[in-house]
């Protein structure tokens, strides 16, 4: 957990005075093709819609 906090007080001092997005910071390691890897990823809340297909017949009131 140090190295995540280390690496999440160095981007945070990299962009200071930046427009950015909050977010969490992920650090984990991991296995890749049986190679050790560090994931680094950036989670961030998304807005939007999201879009579903429907029969006209489907929504139709009933006669």
């Amino acid at each position: 957990m140090d190295v995540s906090v280390d690496l999440a007080e160095l981007l945070w001092d990299s962009q200071k005075g930046k427009s950015n997005s909050a977010g969490l910071l992920l650090v984990a390691t991991a296995r890749l093709a049986g190679k050790r890897a560090l994931l680094i990823v950036k989670l961030e809340q998304e807005g939007g819609l999201r879009a579903q297909e429907s029969s006209s017949t489907a929504n139709a009131p009933s006669t």
